[in-house]
């Protein structure tokens, strides 16, 4: 990856010349130039018009991108995670609801509004919900 990114810069460096644009060393790219340029293009930080210099400095910015990075995964990985949970409670409040009006055999017309009234509160699909009332009703009587 750092040959391919100090191919890539390089070509860059030249076009910049070619248009009269100064690049940020004239005597071209080394490791460490190469390693946090691929850093912060990975990134999709940029390069802004202030950039660092010294190797600590691109050492730093590097590390600071990719924290950034890795704090946006960690935060989309919990909520992700809190809205899995939230949706399998609500399956499970609604496969409880359904159990206790299957509890007598007969879910009565009351029993079924209850249960409409829980399937669109929960936003669960009509789908998802017949899915499940088949599977409990498989379950309590597996003749059928």
């Amino acid at each position: 990856m750092v040959r391919i990114s100090n191919k890539i810069l390089s070509k860059l460096n030249s076009a910049k010349k070619n248009i009269g644009v100064s690049a940020c060393h004239a005597e071209g790219l080394n490791l460490i130039d190469s390693i946090y340029f691929l850093t912060v293009t990975i990134t999709t930080v940029g390069y802004g018009d202030v950039y660092p210099i010294t190797p600590i400095g691109k050492f730093i910015g590097a590390l600071t991108a990719l924290m950034g990075v890795c704090t946006v995964a960690l935060l989309t990985g919990i909520v992700a995670s809190a809205f899995s949970s939230q949706m399998a409670r609500r399956e499970a409040i609604f496969e409880a609801e359904i159990n206790a009006a299957m509890s007598d055999g007969i879910i009565t017309s009351d029993e079924k509004q209850h249960i409409e009234t829980i399937r669109a509160r929960f936003n669960i699909p009509e789908e998802h919900a017949k899915a499940i009332l088949g599977l409990l009703s498989e379950k309590k009587d597996p003749d059928l």
